[in-house]
């Protein structure tokens, strides 16, 4: 059996930090995987990381991180990511512009391949971010041999 640590990072996200935690919660406990949740509180100067803090209780697999000061979106991953102990490691932000439940099918490919990511779908995005997310992801494929989107070139 597989474990996977979720990586959450999260600034000024008192609003949506505990729905972002129970869903995550909800979606470890029904996929049969052993889990750790690593919210990372980025230096937030809202009630984040007091709301976090809360649901340990509810959630004794919750573990909160302070990153104090704010290290930025990379710095409170790779801060996640240094704790992260199971096998696969997950991020999903706080905000929750995603369904976390659609880590399924992430996982599901991911006895296949070194790195599995997802993406969204019909972006909604002013023009300017779909450019900056057209030029990353052709830098992306180009720096790591992909030959198209969503298939990888084995060496």
């Amino acid at each position: 059996m597989d474990s996977i640590s979720i990586v959450i990072p999260a600034y000024n996200e008192e609003a949506n930090v505990k729905e972002t935690l129970q869903e995550v919660a909800a979606v470890i406990r029904g996929s049969g995987l052993e889990g750790e949740i690593l919210l990372v509180n980025d230096g937030s100067q809202d009630s984040t990381g007091k709301i976090a803090c809360q649901m340990i209780d509810e959630i004794p697999y919750l573990h909160v991180i302070e990153n104090q000061p704010n290290r930025g979106y990379g710095g409170a991953l790779k801060t996640g990511f240094a704790a992260a102990r199971n096998d696969l490691i997950a991020f999903f932000p706080a905000d929750r512009q995603f369904r976390f439940e659609e880590i399924q099918k992430l996982i599901a490919l991911s006895a296949e391949a070194d790195i599995v990511c997802g993406y969204r779908q019909n972006r909604q995005d002013a023009f300017i971010r779909r450019v900056n997310a057209w030029g990353w992801n052709l830098l992306v494929q180009t720096l790591f041999w992909l030959s198209q989107p969503g298939r990888g070139l084995r060496l």
